[in-house]
């Protein structure tokens, strides 16, 4: 059976992929002063950088904390899958509020789901919840987010192949050759 680190006795350790060096400073001093079971693994500004560090530690993180909106034009949904693979629990950490980029990081494998504006005690809610391998958000708006469909529009799979198009960067005027 595979028991948690907590389960174990050891310490939980916790890393952050987040470009915003304030909110992982924060992030880290928080689990430092909320708990000492937490082994704060420091923190990357990209998920390559991520990727890099994780086969460099002798063993990987019980949690990343991941960012949706990182600097590096990386996508997030597939560098969550990435993570996920690997075995190791993702927890969303984010300021977004669009429901379809934070269901595509639940659909990717991201367990958790904490808004940057969430209190102290929610985030370490989560983080111990998804230890245990519930799924979590930290708040009411977090679920809602997560789970409401009305607050997704409704497109066909042409329109969202379109979004997507644009989205990475496909002039207007040239979505319509890109589709035949």
């Amino acid at each position: 059976e595979n028991m948690s680190a907590e389960a174990l006795g050891q310490r939980i350790r916790v890393t952050a992929v987040d470009d915003h060096p304030i909110v992982v400073e924060g992030i880290a001093a928080l689990l430092a002063r909320a708990d000492a079971d937490f082994e704060w693994l420091g923190s990357s500004t990209s998920a390559e950088e991520l990727e890099q560090k994780l086969g460099t530690w002798a063993a990987p993180p019980d949690i990343v904390l991941f960012d949706l909106f990182l600097g590096d034009g990386s996508n997030p949904a597939e560098s969550i899958a990435r993570v996920a693979a690997r075995g190791i629990r993702v927890v969303v950490l984010t300021a977004e509020a669009r429901p379809i980029p934070l269901r595509e990081a639940v659909r990717a494998g991201a367990q958790g789901l904490i808004l940057k504006s969430d209190d102290v005690d929610s985030i370490l809610r989560v983080i111990r919840s998804v230890l245990d391998d519930d799924f979590a958000v930290s708040s009411e708006l977090a679920f809602a987010l997560v789970t409401d469909d009305e607050l997704t529009p409704h497109l066909s799979a042409r329109e969202l192949e379109v979004l997507r198009l644009l989205a990475d960067g496909v002039p207007r005027k040239s979505v319509g050759q890109w589709l035949e």
